[in-house]
């Protein structure tokens, strides 16, 4: 009984944002457990990426729900930080002699960019409908447009 629930938490904590109440489980326990049991050096950089990517997701979620505050713009670049960094390292470890290493570095760089833009996109749009100071200027388009010209 005790898993189950579990199970149903952990489920419905997979498509929460920051702010949400389940969303410390998704991020501090579902992400971490799977962390743990992705073993090879390929799968750890494709999770790792896609780790990356839900941060840009969230990050496009809260903006268009009015939601990207200062807080969960800092917690999701560190998060995304964090993530890319991590997806460096796993890429690192396959082997050259592969060109899986190739296919994962295109793939994540194709839908950070994509993801980017739209980003950059929604905030050009939201600093047009509003003055405020609290909008001011996406930090994640340069963070991302950084890791995808290869100039870290």
């Amino acid at each position: 009984l005790l898993v189950s629930f579990g199970s149903i938490f952990a489920y419905k904590a997979e498509k929460t944002l920051p702010g949400d109440n389940l969303y410390q489980l998704k991020v501090g326990v579902t992400e971490p457990l799977r962390d743990i049991v992705t073993v090879s050096p390929e799968k750890k950089a494709e999770w790792e990426s896609v780790k990356t990517v839900r941060r840009l997701d969230e990050a496009l979620n809260l903006a268009a729900e009015g939601k990207l505050n200062e807080k969960n713009r800092s917690d999701l670049e560190n998060r995304f930080k964090k993530h890319a960094d991590a997806f460096e390292k796993s890429v690192s470890t396959i082997s050259s002699s592969t060109n899986k290493t190739s296919l994962i570095e295109t793939e994540f760089e194709a839908d950070v960019s994509s993801k980017a833009k739209v980003l950059e996109d929604l905030d050009k749009k939201i600093k047009e409908e509003s003055t405020s100071k609290e909008r001011s200027r996406n930090p994640f388009y340069y963070l991302f447009t950084t890791r995808t010209t290869g100039k870290f």
